[in-house]
């Protein structure tokens, strides 16, 4: 299992060392074109002959620049181009709160709510959502992972 784990973190490693290549190809590219850009002010100014330069960076520099910069292309790999699950309001379960007790109920393994009082006991909320009458109901029995308890009442 390690071995998986570490070949993982070796590829994320080289595709971070070739993005970084990428990057500095991309940044030679936007030099190149900067000097371009400035000798073609310069030639617009002035009389000095600048045009075997100019051709020079066109010709000579900017395709190798280019190339170079094609070699290290590095796919674009960030969290928001994965397939994420999506949650929709029919998926997800509102929470019911007691309102005398202040407290947010849990979902107990067997996915039923269940709200812990402020004796420490606990009592099940029906599956309509609505708290259970506790003042008519006597103490109740629930069985949880096969141990019995009593729910103390309120």
């Amino acid at each position: 299992m390690w071995d998986a784990f570490n070949s993982i973190l070796l590829k994320v490693k080289d595709k971070f060392e070739r993005k970084k290549e990428m990057a500095s190809a991309k940044i030679a590219v936007q030099e190149i074109q900067a000097n371009v850009d400035l000798l073609e002010d310069i030639i617009a100014g002035t009389v000095v002959d600048l045009a075997k330069e100019r051709a020079d960076l066109e010709n000579n520099e900017m395709p190798e620049a280019l190339k170079e910069l094609n070699v290290k292309a590095v796919s674009d790999f960030s969290i928001s181009k994965l397939d994420l699950p999506q949650l929709s309001e029919v998926s997800v379960k509102p929470l019911q709160v007691d309102s005398d007790l202040i407290t947010q109920p849990a979902v107990d393994q067997f996915e039923g709510d269940v709200i812990l009082a402020a004796t420490g006991g606990t009592r099940e909320v029906e599956k309509s959502g609505a708290l259970p009458d506790v003042e008519s109901e006597g103490p109740k029995e629930t069985e949880v992972e096969g141990v019995q308890q009593v729910a103390e009442k309120d």
